[in-house]
């Protein structure tokens, strides 16, 4: 949690004898999402004999470009907000240049994959996953 002071002085004009009295606090609260960039570098080496060594994704990523934060927030809204996937937006998403319709198509493409991930596992629970949507949730 973060708190920001911010002073606010009156709107007119403080005359040059007058004495600062106090300050009234007036605590607004907001919350402000952000989001988490990760670019995994993954190193490849190439061996004196030939061979090739490649660094490896972390496992919770399992080969996904979205990380855990993401998945247990939609997991939680889907589950218990009764958020479908059409109320996500996406369909309603209109394209400025090809290079946007491009994107679009492939954030279109990761979010039915994502889904089809979900719906597999609510009629097959993996064990090895319920850990990390615990972390998650």
């Amino acid at each position: 949690m973060t708190t920001l002071d911010q002073i606010v002085n009156p709107e007119e004009a403080i005359p040059r004898v007058s004495r600062f009295k106090r300050y009234h606090d007036f605590t607004v609260q907001d919350i402000v999402i952000t989001t988490k960039n990760t670019r995994y570098r993954l190193a490849h080496w190439q061996t004196p004999d030939g061979r090739y060594l490649s660094g490896k994704l972390p496992n919770e990523l399992q080969g996904r470009h979205f990380g855990p934060g993401v998945v247990g927030h939609i997991l939680y809204q889907h589950h218990h907000c009764h958020v479908t996937q059409p109320l996500l937006l996406i369909h309603k998403m209109l394209p400025l240049n090809d290079q946007h319709r491009a994107d679009i198509a492939k954030v279109r493409r990761q979010v039915r994959d994502l889904y089809a991930d979900l719906k597999s596992y609510k009629l097959a629970p993996a064990e090895k996953l319920k850990p990390q949507l615990k972390k998650t949730l």
